[in-house]
């Protein structure tokens, strides 16, 4: 295991400009003081003085994605194992660009931060907005987006798309719809499996592409035992396809099981102390490949069949004519019924859901519209269900 390994990396190439430590140390102070420097970017110049400091934890901010959201310390040199988990999985090189256009108060907009800094990428900075692009001087090799943002950029401005070679979009789930826009594009576009306590990313499945070449991570062996209901799978050694797919693929040294509720549970070597269990219902294949099904929490049990919302909106992703989310609400006989949530009131209520009803099975099709305006949000895009 790396012990202060992270003390190794602390030059960085910010917008084209290459700074030595203590050059980028000033640079830092400079940027925290000086009152026209906007916030977004003050922030990144505060999290590089955090990581040239010799402290060997920095404080992360959880999104809530395992438990309640909080403040927990994570290990620099644990970051920097996740850093260069991408940098190998991508085969990124010093020099690359790398857009940053996240936050840098939660951790995948830090670790955008970081993988420059292992990997000598040039650092690109963006201001904050949901549509980075429009930023954007010139073409950037390597780029992290959530799916609002990439969404917003097919539909108001697609000619930029260009400027782009490769992206991974995480933060919330990429919808159907998100995914048919990617088809024909000329960058590769990568969905992340991942969460703070993993820091950023442990798996990825690709959007598009069309050609499929097997890539060799590291060995080809793979095992799996079952003992009843807990799955434990070794997923230290297998491969991947580049080609789109369904199923999310673990990077090299994350070994993934399920628990007693078929909850996903992650052990990756270098990040994580023990196993992080999640409240993701997974499907694992033979081959180390997974699934997400819908979150535990999310559960809505109607008439005794548990339903899993997200499933719901796959299936019904193009059917709604406007954004859309599944919910619940309490029913005398059923305990809960299914209802579809919209930020209007359809033309024809009934139409609609005998349309759905059509495509799903009687428990899953939504009973009602509820009409909701406007959705509640997170900041990395999902939609908040209360």
């Amino acid at each position: 295991m790396m012990q202060h390994k992270y003390r190794k990396y602390r030059q960085l190439t910010i917008a084209g400009q290459t700074y030595n430590p203590e050059a980028l140390f000033h640079l830092s102070e400079e940027k925290l003081t000086d009152e026209h420097v906007p916030a977004w970017e003050k922030e990144i110049y505060r999290f590089i003085l955090e990581w040239l400091s010799d402290e060997d934890t920095i404080l992360v901010q959880t999104s809530g994605s395992t438990g309640t959201p909080k403040k927990m310390p994570v290990r620099k040199d644990a970051m920097l194992q996740s850093a260069f988990n991408t940098i190998d999985f991508f085969g990124l090189t010093p020099g690359m660009s790398a857009l940053l256009c996240l936050p840098v108060n939660y951790i995948a907009g830090r670790m955008m931060i970081v993988r420059a800094f292992a990997g000598g990428l040039d650092l690109v900075p963006v201001p904050v907005t949901g549509r980075p692009l429009q930023h954007l001087a010139g073409p950037v090799d390597f780029a992290s987006m959530i799916p609002l943002q990439m969404m917003n950029e097919l539909s108001v401005e697609p000619s930029r798309l260009h400027l782009l070679r490769t992206v991974m979009l995480g933060g919330s789930a990429v919808s159907n719809e998100l995914v048919r826009k990617l088809e024909n594009q000329t960058f590769r576009a990568w969905e992340t499996y991942g969460m703070t306590e993993t820091l950023s990313h442990i798996a990825l499945r690709p959007l598009n592409g069309n050609e499929s070449s097997m890539t060799r991570l590291s060995q080809k062996n793979m095992d799996k035992t079952e003992s009843c209901e807990f799955h434990q799978t070794n997923i230290l050694n297998k491969f991947y396809t580049d080609e789109k797919n369904n199923f999310f693929t673990p990077l090299k040294n994350v070994r993934i099981f399920t628990d007693e509720r078929n909850c996903l549970v992650v052990d990756a070597a270098g990040i994580t102390n023990t196993p992080v269990v999640t409240n993701d219902i997974v499907e694992i294949n033979k081959n180390g490949t997974f699934r997400i099904k819908g979150r535990i929490d999310n559960i809505i049990n109607t008439g005794g069949v548990k339903v899993s919302p997200e499933e719901i909106e796959q299936r019904l992703s193009g059917l709604v004519p406007e954004p859309f989310y599944i919910s619940s609400r309490p029913h005398p006989s059923l305990g809960n019924e299914v209802v579809l949530v919209v930020p209007r009131k359809p033309d024809n209520v009934d139409a609609l859901l005998q349309r759905l009803r059509n495509v799903l099975p009687p428990y899953h099709a939504p009973k009602d519209v509820v009409v909701k305006q406007p959705f509640r949000m997170t900041e990395s895009g999902k939609i908040r269900r209360d």
